[in-house]
């Protein structure tokens, strides 16, 4: 049945909503133009009103799905300046860890890298959007952990960059290999307070 749409932004959140779940099951070449417009209930004239064709669909469904990564960096981009710095980092963590091995990101992301050869605007959307604004609010977050007085042995910059990829390259490499499954919400926090230990004590001074 065709989705019913109103208003404009109705229409277009149908549209992203659909491209969403077709990309995901059918890929990028597999997923049709045609059947998402059939399936909205939309004009052709009026679906290509919002997206000229299907690699800026494509652009905006990566948008759309990494809202919930923004949402759990959310805490960083206020800086969080009374919390205790493990309390923070844990929780921020097991969220960027739970969101990240859930199988419709983990879809996303191998979609994503499928297709970076022949659309590299794809490519550079997600990271900029998804892991470089990941480095961009923890080196925000170090540089404020030093003005408040806090020793590190290194810049806020190879800080950041060393926790994520303590944070999520292990737990990501073993999900897309299929040796670990979808982690849970509880199981994420738990992780992320053991990395976070690591790390403080590797990288903070006393």
């Amino acid at each position: 049945m065709p989705a019913v749409v109103t208003t404009e932004n109705n229409k277009r959140t149908a549209i992203l909503d659909i491209a969403s779940d077709l990309f995901l099951a059918k890929g990028y070449a597999g997923a049709s133009i045609n059947e998402m417009y059939r399936r909205t209930g939309i004009s052709k004239e009026t679906f290509y009103r919002y997206f000229k064709d299907k690699e800026m669909l494509f652009l905006a469904v990566i948008d759309k799905e990494l809202e919930s990564y923004w949402q759990g960096l959310a805490i960083l981009d206020e800086v969080q300046k009374e919390q205790d710095t493990r309390e923070t980092l844990t929780r921020v963590g097991g969220d960027l860890i739970f969101y990240l091995s859930s199988k419709r990101v983990r879809l996303l992301r191998q979609l994503i890298f499928n297709e970076c050869e022949n659309h590299p605007l794809i490519g550079q959307l997600y990271y900029d959007h998804g892991p470089e604004r990941a480095y961009r609010a923890f080196t925000a977050y170090f540089d404020h952990q030093k003005d408040k007085g806090l020793n590190w042995r290194f810049d806020s910059n190879t800080l950041a960059e060393s926790f994520v990829a303590l944070l999520l390259h292990k737990i990501t490499l073993q999900q897309s290999c299929r040796i670990e499954d979808t982690a849970s919400e509880s199981s994420s926090h738990l992780l992320a307070g053991k990395i976070v230990d690591h790390f403080l004590n590797a990288y903070m001074l006393e």
